[in-house]
């Protein structure tokens, strides 16, 4: 599918910011999805919110560890590398049975930060040619089919193309979310000409992340994973993918432009890499490269203004990392909150008279998934944690900002003219589709 694109009112030309792993810069819009869980409390949100304004970080939202096991997924464990490299090793053993293999990703050090050597080093190839012949087979095309129903009632087939990158020998693959997004089949088609059928393991709005798994006779070709908090500004990069959705392997260089750009995607900001190397439509969840042949970043969004070219950007493979391994763990990232609730914003007063009967205007509650939740159908929320709101995208963002799993958050609520205060707890975020074992 294509490329997202990304507003530019957000496009951020401040200073690059100390590079740290793993962070989650939020914005002032809400995920697709509902989040949901953290203990929260007046004086708490207040300080989150000003803390907000000066731009703090939401810390990583892999928080909650529970060992849960996953039919059709594989059991894994994680490990330093004996060799005292210090990397993390990945030694995955699919349903706990046939021969096990391995993902190693670099992880550098926090001294090697913003060295002028870069993340390749001295590990660099002399040349573009050397580096590509090394990863090209890494890379593959994705395309999906999609059926949408009309108002009529009437069936249509859609196609849409994107990229990948695989990740281990036996086949799991990375791509965006944004690629596989509501499709109903997927293939994958090699470097060698081979398509596969791809079935889909896990996957993020969040992160715009998604792993997919196809079954080859052979081993793959897998990527290696670089340490993205090495980049240097200006460090020379390749990226590879399937523009256009029918030019697959190309292959486009140039430099890092920023190393931690905050864009906002379809009302999700993102922390991204910025490139200048060429990305189209098509490119997405494709690899960029350092020039030690290290994938460094997941590309995922171009600037698709007419005026403006050589600007795309990659999800740094230090954030991509984490969230790979619980998607492929749990076929879902852990840590996200979610309130259970059925919201809607009324506008109009007319409309909430005939809908809820009252003529306030604000966020309604429709409906709740979790019987815990004092809350009722016409139930108006006005305020959390003494902040008042009147949208959906407040009430997610406070939240989003300032929860984790299992957290009680006050709520002010207006029901049939009386004002209440009614606490709910937010639970973790997992899909429907996803079914655990005993």
């Amino acid at each position: 599918m294509e490329n997202k694109d990304f507003n530019p009112e957000d496009y951020n030309e401040q200073p690059e910011p100390a590079y740290t792993e793993h962070t989650w810069e939020p914005s002032g819009q809400p995920p697709k999805r509902a989040p949901g869980h953290g203990v929260l409390i007046a004086a708490v949100i207040a300080m989150a919110v000003m803390m907000t304004v000066l731009g703090i970080i939401l810390g990583a939202v892999l928080l909650t560890r529970t060992e849960l096991a996953i039919p059709g997924l594989f059991d894994r464990e994680y490990e330093t590398d004996a060799s005292g490299s210090g990397n993390s090793v990945i030694h995955v053993k699919q349903n706990g049975t046939g021969a096990a293999d391995t993902l190693t990703k670099e992880t550098g050090s926090p001294d090697a930060a913003y060295s002028t050597a870069g993340s390749a080093g001295d590990r660099a190839y002399a040349s573009i040619a050397e580096a590509v012949a090394e990863i090209k087979d890494s890379v593959v095309e994705i395309n999906v089919s999609t059926t949408t129903t009309s108002f009529f009632g009437v069936p249509t087939v859609s196609q849409g193309a994107g990229s990948g990158v695989i990740l281990t020998a036996d086949g799991y693959i990375v791509t965006n979310n944004h690629v596989i997004e509501d499709a109903e089949k997927i293939s994958v088609t090699l470097t060698n000409g081979k398509s596969y059928a791809a079935k889909l393991v896990g996957t993020t709005e969040l992160y715009d992340l998604a792993v997919i798994k196809i079954e080859p006779e052979t081993e793959l070709t897998t990527a290696r994973l670089g340490c993205s908090g090495n980049l240097a500004l200006g460090e020379e990069v390749i990226a590879i993918g399937n523009p256009l959705g029918s030019l697959g392997g190309t292959v486009t260089n140039g430099i890092i432009s920023a190393l931690q750009r905050r864009i906002n995607i379809d009302g999700v900001v993102m922390t991204l890499l910025q490139t200048n190397a060429a990305i189209s439509p098509g490119n997405s969840g494709g690899g960029l490269f350092n020039m030690a042949g290290e994938l460094i970043g997941i590309v995922n969004a171009k600037n698709v203004r007419t005026d403006v070219e050589g600007i795309g950007f990659a999800i740094p493979v230090d954030i991509a990392y984490d969230v790979i391994r619980d998607l492929m763990d749990y076929g879902y990232l852990r840590g996200q909150i979610d309130h259970g609730l059925t919201l809607y914003n009324m506008t109009s007063s007319s409309s909430a008279q005939y809908y809820f009967g009252s003529r306030e205007t604000g966020l309604y509650v429709t409906a709740s998934k979790y019987d815990d939740v004092p809350l009722k159908r016409g139930d108006r929320i006005a305020a959390v944690g003494g902040i008042e709101i009147s949208s959906i995208s407040e009430f997610e963002t406070i939240l989003r900002n300032n929860c984790k799993v299992g957290d009680e958050v006050e709520l002010t609520v207006r029901r049939g003219g009386e004002t209440l205060q009614i606490t709910i707890t937010l639970h973790e975020y997992v899909p429907v589709n996803v079914v655990f074992e005993d």
